[in-house]
């Protein structure tokens, strides 16, 4: 049984003309089979116009999946996202309870702006 919180932070830019971030914290509380994962991101512009913000969350959780080899592999693979937000900014609140035998796993928070010429996707990482 483990709980950990967790900052998130990625930054981003298009050209020169379009910049923005990723920012939040999210905690895993692990059990024996019983989890939860919880947190809030938000997805903003720092430079520039642009029309549409939308934040992404993406949990994949490993454990024992067999008595034969290979012994360990995915237990979990969720995604919580916003929708496309009008404006410069999108908020993500999420809270996913699973069951499983996790015993490592990865998080992948992202976010993406839509500007007059395409759209930046903003990778973040976890500390």
């Amino acid at each position: 049984m483990s709980l950990s919180s967790h900052n998130v932070f990625g930054s981003g830019r298009a050209g020169t003309t379009i910049e923005g971030d990723v920012s939040g914290s999210f905690t895993t509380d692990m059990g024996l089979i019983n989890n939860h994962v919880y947190g809030s991101i938000n997805t903003k512009t720092a430079r520039g116009s642009v029309s549409q913000a939308k934040t992404d969350f993406q949990f994949v959780g490993y454990g024992p999946v067999g008595t034969q080899p290979p012994y360990i592999g995915k237990v979990a693979d969720w995604t919580q996202s916003s929708d496309w937000i009008s404006g410069s900014s999108a908020y993500l609140g999420f809270s996913k309870y699973f069951t499983a035998s996790c015993t490592a796993w990865s998080a992948f928070p992202s976010g993406s702006l839509k500007y007059s010429s395409g759209i930046l996707n903003i990778s973040a990482t976890y500390s």
